[in-house]
């Protein structure tokens, strides 16, 4: 089998190349006269000889080659980073989405260039013989193939009036940029009901309010109800006193349970009238992820569409006229005649596949892995994940920076490690290079590959992991990860010096990427992610023009000498666990650091992680339907590194927009604000004894106490600077063996922020002996993590 028949898509790459190139990608080194000349290690990232600035009224048709000039003034790395970057993010690769023909494209690519590199390829493959049999051959393929979750389709789609006050039924058609959207808030189904006007579905609000009256049947009908709550005079919540923003109660969640509850077959969901959020300019696209709320269709209509519904209804009255007497609350209004929706959703189930090779290494070390990878999935259309609401599932989201920068700096480190080793004699470690898949729906691809290694994973040393290195501003890349193996720092900090970026070089590792799996299995790892974040992430806006391509490849080459170092070094790095690392000052706060001053309301089982096991009722988490198995992926559109940071950076009322993973689907929860710490929505049960909650939290030391498991410290009550504060620690305690000492603050419990002695007696009770808990304590100003692990009281060994 030649290579073109092996590889089919590389004929129509050689042909791309060129036409890509010159189309879209190189305007911004033709822009990028300012960049100096500089050598790095791996090689000039840029000649010499400074570019001719491109005048700034340059236009189509400009006789000078500009984008020619610029390719002739850089070194053959940067042309050829630029090829790769080119292509991969490109509309021929389709925004490179699981499952779709943009993705094999992108995959083939990498593929083919593995191949040329005289990379192996790890896994087997079916063949078929001359004579129809299948045979296994072994090492024979670059894809590691393995199963996604439900993407739901809608088939069919329709919203009938019948009855009414107009003479004439409206018409309505679905799709995002029209009438109304079939969304994945619920499921397929078919009604012809009554329907019912019922305001916001809001139960439980402010002074009472609700929007249920007492005699209100909505049994097997069609319930209508308007987007987020009761509008004030200034576009907002008339809840917030006239401040911007909503209190919590906007939530499709809640809404569409509320109806629900009370039997509804159908619900119709109404932008309003009269508000200021933007989003009552949206609807949700139809279909995406399946993520199903109810068991009842659920549609999303415009403002305009619900102008002429209610017209059509009740012929006088205007949508802005049930909206303000649904502002006021218990105000329902049956519909003549009936409603029929008919919503057909099909779900199908994807795959997915990593794209894996190995350099083989040498001698003594050559049973040994180092890992390097980046995943080359992005967003496709944007049908979920996407930050851009207006063009979700509506416009290509290329993903130039997310995660094509990284792709392409995986294939030029591979070819120039395939070509240093073939040239090596001594002893060098096994490389392993990944193109991860599904990293952008929850890290899939590299938890595939930690369960099903190419090796034995006690065998790999280091991961090296690439997520957007493409928009480097300032020559400024972040660096983490360096203390999470013993020596690493040391070992890493002087091949950094000699990189002509500016690294910031971070001991723990930043951003929920796919290093984190590999940290999961107690692996050193290393991230590089550019350190000046851009609000193109996500969007349509993330476009190879806007690509720094020169400090890209310093990017690469810096990883290229570290790989290089790190193959021949005779030792390995331990691992190096949260605990005996050295906890940084924070980024956000900086000084005296205290608890922070809101709560989302969450149990964590690893801050690193952000796998959600609990939720706090009546806590922002639970307002945005935050559930216990969600993986925190995102915070108003941007990557969670620092869960406890970015609460300390909000406060009271703050507006946020979570993402999370739940059972393998990217989830974008509606945004409700935060409250302050001790603050829950739902009414409370009255205030217990003061002498309570010691007994609770001395679970520590008392057989009184509630609690099943020992801590071991006294916390000081009536002390209101946030956290814990530890009055004594019990000698020969779970506490005082992970280092506790008196007068130190407890601020965080598995990544939950803790709100007083009483918040810690709740952690407690809900603790079994056994548990290992990390906790944030704060010392002389500093903090630090630590590692407890719970013992049942009574339990002295």
């Amino acid at each position: 089998m030649t290579t073109s028949d092996r590889f089919p898509s590389r004929r129509l790459a050689l042909a791309f190349v060129s036409m890509a190139a010159a189309a879209s990608a190189t305007m911004s080194m033709a822009r990028a006269t300012g960049y100096p000349a500089a050598s790095a290690q791996g090689g000039d990232a840029v000649a010499e000889k400074p570019l001719t600035p491109m005048p700034k009224d340059s236009i189509a048709g400009d006789e000078r080659p500009w984008i020619a000039e610029a390719l002739a003034n850089v070194s053959e790395e940067v042309r050829t980073y630029n090829d790769h970057l080119t292509i991969l993010a490109s509309p021929w690769m389709e925004g490179r989405l699981p499952g779709t023909p943009g993705m094999e494209r992108a995959m083939e690519y990498m593929e083919y260039y593995f191949h040329q590199y005289g990379l192996q390829a790890p896994f087997p493959k079916e063949v078929e013989n001359s004579d129809g049999t299948i045979a296994v051959q072994s090492n024979a393929s670059y894809r590691q193939p393995f199963r996604l979750g439900a993407v739901a389709t809608v088939k069919r789609a329709v919203l009938e009036v019948r009855g009414g006050a107009g003479i004439e039924q409206p018409e309505f058609e679905h799709g995002a940029a029209k009438d109304f959207t079939v969304t994945t808030l619920g499921s397929g189904g078919s009604v012809t009901a009554p329907a019912v006007f019922i305001g916001y579905s809001i139960d439980g609000g402010p002074n009472g309010y609700t929007s249920f009256p007492d005699d209100l049947d909505l049994e097997g009908k069609i319930a209508v109800m308007l987007r987020f709550e009761p509008i004030g005079p200034n576009g907002w919540s008339q809840w917030r006193n006239g401040e911007e923003g909503w209190t919590g109660r906007t939530a499709f969640t809640g809404k569409i349970r509320a109806a629900a509850d009370r039997g509804a077959a159908g619900i119709l969901i109404v932008n309003p009238p009269g508000t200021q959020d933007k989003r009552a300019q949206q609807l949700r696209p139809p279909g995406g992820t399946a993520s199903s709320l109810q068991n009842v269709p659920v549609l999303h209509m415009t403002t305009e569409a619900g102008e002429r519904l209610i017209a059509q209804a009740f012929g006088d009255r205007t949508l802005e006229d049930v909206r303000r007497s649904a502002d006021a609350g218990q105000f329902a209004l049956p519909f003549p005649g009936e409603m029929h929706i008919e919503a057909k959703i099909e779900q199908e189930q994807t795959r997915a596949e990593n794209i894996v090779a190995v350099l083989p290494g040498k001698g003594r070390l050559a049973d040994q892995y180092i890992t390097i990878g980046a995943h080359l999935d992005h967003l496709g259309m944007g049908l979920f994940g996407s930050r851009d609401n207006a063009q979700a599932g509506k416009k290509l989201h290329p993903g130039a920076d997310d995660n094509a920068s990284g792709s392409a700096g995986i294939l030029l480190i591979a070819q120039k490690m395939a070509e240093a080793y073939a040239q090596h004699g001594g002893d060098l470690r096994s490389i392993v290079f990944l193109g991860f898949s599904a990293e952008e729906s929850g890290l899939h691809g590299s938890q595939y590959y930690v369960e099903n290694p190419v090796a034995p994973l006690e065998k790999h040393m280091l991961m090296m992991n690439f997520d957007m290195i493409g928009r480097i501003t300032e020559k400024s890349l972040s660096l983490s990860g360096l203390e999470t193996g013993h020596g690493l720092a040391e070992f890493v900090m002087p091949i950094v010096e000699r990189s002509p970026l500016n690294v910031v070089a971070k001991g723990n590792p930043k951003g929920a990427s796919d290093h984190t799996k590999f940290e999961g299995v107690g692996m050193p790892v290393l991230f590089a992610i550019i350190e000046n974040f851009h609000g193109d992430y996500h969007t349509p806006q993330d476009v190879s023009s806007l690509i720094n391509r020169v400090d890209a490849v310093h990017a690469a080459n810096l990883f290229y000498d570290i790989a290089m170092a790190a193959a021949e070094r005779p030792d390995t790095f331990l691992f190096k666990p949260g605990s005996e690392r050295p906890v940084e000052e924070s980024d956000r706060a900086r000084g005296r650091t205290v608890g922070p001053s809101v709560r989302l309301g969450v149990s964590l089982s690893n801050p690193s992680d952000l796998v959600v096991t609990g939720v706090s009722p009546g806590s922002t988490a639970a307002e945005a339907d935050v559930r216990a198995g969600d993986t925190i992926v995102e915070w108003n559109g941007a990557p969670v590194t620092d869960l406890l940071a970015l609460l300390r950076a909000s406060k009271v009322g703050d507006e946020v927009a979570l993402t999370v993973m739940r059972e393998g689907q990217r989830v974008v929860l509606e945004s409700v604000p935060l409250q302050a710490r001790g603050i829950s929505s739902t009414p409370k049960s009255p205030a217990k004894p003061t002498a309570e909650p010691q007994a609770s939290v001395a679970a520590s030391n008392s057989p009184r106490a509630g609690s099943r498991v020992m801590f071991g410290i006294r916390p000081v009550y009536g002390d209101t600077a946030g956290g814990v504060l530890a009055e004594s620690v019990t000698a020969g305690s779970p506490a005082a063996e992970a280092g506790l000492k008196a007068g130190d603050r407890v601020l965080s419990w598995n990544g939950e922020e803790i709100d007083g002695a009483r918040a810690l007696g709740g952690l407690l009770g809900g603790a079994k002996p056994g548990d290992e808990i990390q906790i944030v304590i704060e010392r002389d100003g500093k903090e630090m993590t630590k590692k407890v692990t719970l013992r049942a009281r009574g339990d002295g060994s």
